[in-house]
């Protein structure tokens, strides 16, 4: 949450020359259930940024940073379920609802993703009846079939396929380390009340308490301690600004709107598919399948009497080689 607030914050103040597009597409991704964060208006009062940040934290009103005074954000100000960073997915939402349920409980009440299944199941043909209460309309949650379950699992993935794919712990882990670079760069120069801050949340407050603080004085942001945090960003966005969002789409699989479809595989030939195939059964294969360059037939080791086979395909090829008792030209695959 608070590398959400710096890095909108630096853009208010226009320290950020680019768009970082995996953070875009982060906003926008967890803004489905909840609006994550507000757009600041160019004309919003200096503190804005601050108490935007407070408020998302959980703050209350009436603590919230002022003028002249700081607030120190502590942890009991953090504990705010509604606050929390949710999933768009609402296939992961119901599994990670139902799991903390089953933890309250002690126990768990069925195998938990049958049970949503079943239950976002019904809520889907629920929708479709739209409200025909006909006994022929009816189906209670125990009638679906395996096959049914399935296909929801299915649209439910496909659904949100590229969030899923999404390496969310990778991003944490960058925007962790470039916290921690900046708290070495800036704490120092953050006022007093923050910096002796061990929280990623008060080291992002204090940067936002000090570009308002320049701004109340009437000094550009620019020369405030947050214009070292924009520098950190910058040299970051510049480059790995789309590593997450761009590997998601290459691990996505099934049809993604405006983006074209990876094939991983479709240029890759016959040789480099088999990693067993050695170069000398390359050879053979482009000799017919045999050592003497391709001149001898198969019918050339057929004993008197016996009729030639057809070799009509490389398979073909392959059998007949191995019934004469040579080197079979790909290995099995264990």
């Amino acid at each position: 949450m608070g590398m959400v607030h710096l890095y909108k914050a630096l853009k208010h103040y226009n320290l950020l020359q680019c768009n970082w597009n995996d953070m875009d597409w982060y906003i926008e991704c967890h803004s489905k259930e909840q609006v994550l964060i507000h757009e600041v208006s160019p004309s919003a009062d200096p503190m804005a940024c601050v108490r935007h940040f407070e408020l998302a934290l959980g703050v209350p009103i009436g603590a919230m940073s002022t003028r002249g005074r700081a607030t120190r954000i502590s942890a009991r100000d953090l504990v705010s379920r509604h606050r929390l960073i949710r999933t768009g997915s609402d296939f992961l939402r119901a599994m990670q609802d139902r799991w903390e349920s089953d933890r309250n409980l002690g126990f768990s009440r069925g195998e938990r993703i049958d049970v949503v299944l079943r239950a976002m199941r019904e809520k889907k043909a629920a929708a479709e009846r739209d409200g025909k209460r006909s006994r022929q309309s009816q189906q209670t949650v125990s009638d679906f079939t395996g096959l049914q379950l399935l296909q929801t699992y299915k649209e439910l993935v496909v659904a949100y396929e590229l969030e899923i794919n999404f390496d969310h712990i990778g991003f944490w882990t960058a925007c962790a380390d470039m916290l921690a670079t900046i708290r070495t760069l800036c704490q120092s120069s953050l006022p007093k009340a923050f910096q002796q801050a061990t929280s990623n949340s008060l080291l992002v407050g204090g940067l936002l308490y000090d570009a308002a603080d320049y701004q109340l004085a009437s000094r550009p942001a620019s020369t405030a301690t947050i214009a070292k945090a924009a520098t950190v960003l910058q040299k970051y966005i510049d480059a790995n600004g789309d590593k997450f969002i761009k590997a998601a789409f290459e691990q996505s699989s099934g049809h993604l709107p405006g983006k074209p479809h990876s094939q991983p595989f479709a240029s890759v030939d016959n040789e480099q598919r088999d990693p067993e195939r050695t170069p000398e059964d390359s050879q053979e294969l482009a000799d017919g399948g045999h050592d003497d360059g391709g001149k001898a037939g198969i019918e050339d080791t057929i004993e008197e009497g016996e009729v030639a086979p057809v070799a009509t395909t490389v398979r073909d090829a392959f059998a007949a080689r191995k019934r004469r008792g040579g080197r079979r030209l790909l290995r099995t695959r264990k």
